[in-house]
């Protein structure tokens, strides 16, 4: 389930078909960057899934001053090229065996 107005759930964050969910409403052809945790495809991810207090760095993320292990499939999707979300969602799709 996307999250609307709940409280914050790393469980939920890093489930993939959550992370897909969230990249089908973005525009497919809008690029994102990768170096800069704010704008970052994780960045925009893990705020819009109710953390605002977050650091991410290579594949570990801190979230309200606690560090969090992320799935190493986040990290590949995110780092991977080209950096549009479309390309992103095509690629969790294929971890995920979704066509």
């Amino acid at each position: 389930m996307l999250y609307r107005g709940s409280e914050p759930n790393v469980t939920e964050m890093w489930n993939l078909a959550n992370l897909i969910k969230w990249l089908e409403t973005k525009d497919p052809n809008e690029e994102y960057e990768f170096y800069h945790d704010r704008e970052c495809l994780l960045g925009q991810y893990v705020r819009f899934c109710g953390f605002h207090n977050y650091g991410i760095g290579g594949w570990n993320c801190t979230l309200e001053g606690v560090n969090h292990e992320m799935p190493l499939v986040f990290g590949n999707i995110a780092a991977s090229e080209p950096r549009t979300f479309g390309d992103a969602l095509s690629r969790a799709k294929k971890y995920s065996d979704i066509p």
